[in-house]
Formats: C-alpha cells, structure tokens, sequence
C-alpha cells in the first residue's frame, strides 16, 4: 500500500493586517465557488506568518492541496489589493514507496501587474513532450502552458490524490499526516502503482454542469479571439426523462451571468420555429421568430431534440452549424445547447439526420441521488425528501417507467417539495404524493416520514451533544440526519459536529455536514467546520 503526496508551500504578501483580513474572505469565497460549481474542497490552508509580516499570508497545502487553487486565490488577491510585481512558488509530488510514474513536481509563475500566469511547468508532462521530441530539451521560462495542466493529469490517472503539506523551514510545525491515495468513489488504489482506468458510468447532473460550464466559456473565448461559430462545440444531453436536464442549463447560465431561451423543439409548430412566412415587396420572407435571442449571452436551449419532426430537426440544424434560421442570425454571443431522452424511453423519439448527430457533443446523464440531495438542499428542498432519496438512492430515486403515469426521479421528487406543502389532510397529502412519484415510491416514503417523526429530539441533541441518542438503523440515521442539517446554525454547528463525532459510521457525518452547509454556506466558515474538516476531510470526496 503506497501513500502519494503533494507538498508546497510559500508566503504570499499583500500588504497589511487589514487586506489580510480581507484576503480571508477572498479564500472563503473561492471556496464556496469551488464547491457550488465543482464539488470539491478548497486544496490549500492559509494563515498569517507573522515572523514574515503583518499582511504576510502563509499558504499552503493540508489535506487536499491543490496549487491551481492557490494560482487562482493569488490573482484575485492581485486584483483586489493593486498588487505588483512577479511571484511564483513550487510544489513537489512524492510517493511512501517506489511507484512507477509516483514522483514529480513543477512550479508557477503569476505576474501580479498583469493579473495572469505568465510561466508554469509539470515536470511529468514536460518529460513526456521532451521524450517524445527531444529538440524541444529546453524549457523557456517565458513559455505559457494550460492553467489546470496538473489536474488533467491526475484526473487521467484515475487517482483522487489527498494532499499534504509542510510548514516553512524553522515554523516547527508537525510532520504532514500520510493519506492513501483513492481511486474515484473512494475506492483504495491499492499497491499497483497508478494504473489508468476507463470511464464506466455516465456522467451524473454535477458532472454535466461542469462540463457544460466548460464548454459555454471555450465557445465564449473562441468567439472573443475572432473564431468562427462553425468551431463552437454543441452539447447535447442524452439521458431519461425528469433528470433535470433544463434545470442544469438554467442554473449554468445564471452562474455565468447569462440569459438563457428554451425551446421545445417537439411541440413548436415548423412555422412558428422557423417564423412565419409574409410577403413582401412581391418576394416570400420569414418573419424574425419572437423567441430568437437578438443580443446579450446567453444558452439556446432545444430541449427534445430526438422528439423533434423532421421539419423542426432541420431548422435546428441550421441553428446548430450555422448559429442562423433563414436570414435571421442568432448572435454569436449565444451558446446552443441541446437535449433529449432516449429511443428506449419511449419518449416519441425519431432517429436524427447523421449530418445533425455528427456535430454534436453527446454526453449521457445518469441520476444520482448524493448530487441531487446537496443541489436540493442548497434550494431548500424538504429535508424528509432529501434524507429519503439518500436512504433509497439504488430503490426509488430514480426509476423510470414507460408505462405507469407517475414514476420516481429527480424531477418528480423535487416537484413533491411543494405537494408536502399543501394545506391537506396527511392521507390525501400522501395520496398527491403518489400522484408525482407513484404508488410504490410513496407508500415506501411514507413509511420513512413516520420514523421522520419520530427521531430524538434535535434541540436536546444540541443542548446535550455527549449524550445524544445514537440511531442504530440506517432508516432512522438517515432521517436524523436529514434533520440536524435542516436545523444546523452557525450557533448551533459547534454542538452538531461535536455529537457527529460519537457516530460509529461517519459516512452518515459526512451526509450531514454536506447538506447543512450546502443548505446554508455560512457554516463552511464557522470554527466547528473547519475543526471538523480538518479532522475527517479525506471522507469529502465524492461529495
């Protein structure tokens, strides 16, 4: 069993206590940025080093380094506090035994004045690109490589690597604590060396949100640089109905700051696609239609793409090579994005045109129930449907049904948050339930939420955390909690992870802790959290 390490660190100056003080909430910031659109930690501690001055930040790793992330904190510091001048700093990759490919390191170079990288090196990559051709065997300190190159590197790897880090020289800080590299999934890599592993799954929601973040801001640089539409990449989401598909779009273009246009592409009349035709000066025109986008960014949304007839996919072909409807042009500032749902779905599918289905970007969407119960505490969702879809992730989160009215998925169970909130009788409450995710799913739902009522009391937790009733069933586990993350404070978090820290199972911890600063983002500054992840961070990923 070998342990991988990454260790850096270095002192950033940004002047004085007081843009120290500010350079804090900077960090929070990126953290919470990098958890909403990523799912995944901060990869760097950050403290005062007062030997080295007042507003002298020491910045390194602890338990999932990352110096991308530090490149990224350090331009905005930049930004922020009119920072001058040239700063860089190394980190170096090691292993606890001898792998093959284990050992490594690089360094990056950010010029303050001018608020970029001007200069970064992998020693793993250039050693591939140098072996590959070896005239290239000098390395310019002026050269520019991708930002982010290290990561693509690991991700390819198939590792999740939990970073250490030591103190500077002199600090007498403790050795790092060792921490096993995972495969993804949390699974141990074992002793193999770093073996890569192919994809076996589809994507699930968080991914295609990442991914299609990605792709809008590379259409969007492309256009800036003066490249052409026709080089645009266009997503298109393949996956069952009610994943939320639309939703994820929508959310994409409000964190980009952009508007976005949906289009059913399977109820629109042609004519009313493609606009009407009028005559005019003797000549057939087409009037401009009302819901194509004339300025501003934005995400062209054509939902039911596979539903679509023949006369409707041809519209959208042209929308999709050409950014155009007849004369009318959709502004290059608009991103054209597109989805569906399978031909087993049952969905009214058709096969489409070749020429439309090469120049896409296919990606499949599968659920996943961890990703939907922080996206919906995030959004306030009830918090007996989101410890429930956690307790019966494989069962009934997500089960399609080409035949049966009403079936479980993550459309259907968000929907369900407004049918608890009718003002009705318990039994037709849950018979509306039934009516949104069916009959099995509700009546197993129901049986969850009477355990739901009948947890130990949360406040007598808070009040008494050493002596807080532990469940021993992972029903009521789960429901407790879906409760304690629904009623987590920054006064109260102290006493929730001090009682989190006496359960057996600490995945159910991790759940907790998850949804409660998803639900409330305060927390992920409070003391209590940071105390707690700094404890039991390596439990995070995958979260």
């Amino acid at each position: 069993m070998a342990d991988y390490f990454c260790q850096f660190s270095c002192v950033l100056d940004v002047g004085s206590s007081e843009s120290a003080e500010q350079a804090d909430a900077i960090r929070g910031e990126l953290a919470a940025e990098l958890d909403r659109h990523d799912g995944v930690a901060l990869g760097f501690e950050m403290e005062i080093h007062h030997e080295s001055g007042p507003g002298a930040l020491w910045i390194h790793a602890d338990e999932c380094g990352e110096p991308e992330h530090v490149t990224r904190f350090v331009l905005r510091c930049a930004e922020d506090f009119d920072l001058k001048g040239t700063w860089g700093f190394c980190w170096s990759l090691f292993c606890s035994k001898a792998r093959i490919d284990a050992f490594g390191g690089g360094g990056i170079v950010v010029d303050l004045t001018a608020r970029e990288t001007v200069a970064s090196i992998d020693c793993a990559d250039w050693l591939a690109r140098h072996m590959t051709d070896p005239r290239r065997m000098r390395w310019s300190s002026t050269a520019r490589t991708c930002r982010g190159e290290r990561s693509a590197i690991l991700v390819e790897r198939g590792l999740i690597y939990r970073i250490t880090a030591g103190p500077p020289q002199g600090s007498g800080a403790p050795r790092p604590r060792q921490c096993r590299a995972l495969a993804p999934g949390g699974r141990d890599a074992g002793s193999g060396g770093v073996q890569p592993k192919k994809r076996e799954a589809p994507m699930n929601i968080p991914e295609f949100a990442t991914v299609l973040t990605a792709v809008m801001r590379h259409n969007m640089r492309l256009h800036d640089e003066g490249v052409s539409i026709k080089d645009y990449l266009v997503p298109m989401a393949w996956g069952d109905p009610g994943l939320g598909k639309s939703d994820i779009a929508e959310a994409v273009a409000d964190d980009l700051g952009w508007e976005m246009v949906y289009a059913d592409l399977a109820t629109r009349d042609p004519a009313d696609l493609g606009g009407m035709p009028w005559v005019t000066d003797g000549r057939t025109v087409r009037c401009r239609p009302d819901w194509l986008p004339t300025e501003g960014r934005g995400i062209l949304f054509l939902d039911e793409l596979p539903q679509a007839g023949l006369a409707n996919l041809n519209i959208a072909a042209t929308l999709i090579r050409e950014h155009r409807i007849g004369e009318h042009r959709l502004p290059p500032t608009w991103m054209v994005t597109c989805a569906g749902n399978y031909q087993h779905n049952r969905a009214g599918t058709t096969t489409m045109p070749s020429h439309v289905r090469n120049r896409l970007l296919h990606l499949d969407i599968n659920a996943d129930a961890n990703a939907w119960a922080k996206w919906a505490s995030a959004r306030g969702i009830n918090p007996m449907l989101i410890a429930y879809n956690r307790y019966r992730a494989q069962e009934y989160h997500h089960k399609f049904s080409a035949t049966d009215n009403a079936y479980p998925t993550p459309r259907s169970w968000t929907a369900s948050h407004q049918v608890l909130r009718l003002d009705l009788p318990e039994a037709l409450k849950r018979e509306c339930t039934g009516g949104m995710v069916g009959p099995s799913a509700s009546a197993d739902f129901a049986g969850f939420c009477d355990i739901y009522t009948h947890l130990p009391d949360v406040s007598a937790i808070v009040a008494d955390p050493d002596h807080g009733i532990i469940p021993s069933d992972p029903m009521t586990s789960h429901a407790l909690m879906g409760a304690l993350s629904y009623n987590a404070t920054s006064s109260n978090f102290g006493a929730i992870t001090r009682y989190l820290d006496r359960l057996p199972e600490q995945e159910y911890a991790v759940v907790c802790i998850v949804d409660a600063t998803a639900r409330n983002r305060d927390l992920m500054v409070t003391s209590a959290y940071q105390s707690w992840a700094a404890a039991h961070g390596d439990l995070l990923s995958g979260h």
